[in-house]
Parts: structure tokens; C-alpha cells; sequence
């Protein structure tokens, strides 16, 4: 692990896609799409499509619904 901070709070982006699923990650965190490639979670916006797994675990592209800036505890990197 390069960077352990499980107390410290940080600012992270939540994606939520057009049937509710959410990531939250950092900016520079980056999301496959499908038509721009891998893409950092700060350019990501509603509308695009990106790749997220289904519950049956296989790689699918859901749309963006919505991109919002939240704060969590904890991080990993």
C-alpha cells in the first residue's frame, strides 16, 4: 500500500449510475468508459456511459444519472 489513512477525511466524487449503483473515488481515480477511454473521476459527468460489474459479475456500461462531491473517512491507496 502506498497511502493507508483509515481516520483522515477526504474529499471524494460519487458517481451514481441510472440504476442507483454509486462509486466513490477520488478525483484522479480512473473509470473505464466506453467511448473516451479510461477518464479520471474529476471529468466524469452525466450522460457518459462507464463500465461498472453487474451482481452476476460480468462488466457492463450503465449511464451516469449523476456526479456529486461527498466527504468520507478513510482511504487506501
Amino acid at each position: 500500500m502506498l497511502d493507508f489513512q483509515p481516520q483522515r477525511f477526504a474529499l471524494f466524487k460519487q458517481v451514481t449510475t441510472h440504476t442507483g449503483r454509486q462509486l466513490s473515488l477520488t478525483s484522479a481515480h480512473l473509470i473505464p468508459t466506453d467511448k473516451h477511454g479510461y477518464v479520471m473521476a474529476k471529468n466524469i459527468h452525466t450522460g457518459m456511459n462507464v463500465y461498472v460489474m453487474n451482481d452476476d459479475g460480468i462488466l457492463i456500461t450503465e449511464t451516469v444519472s449523476n456526479v456529486s462531491d461527498v466527504v468520507k473517512q478513510g482511504y487506501v491507496a
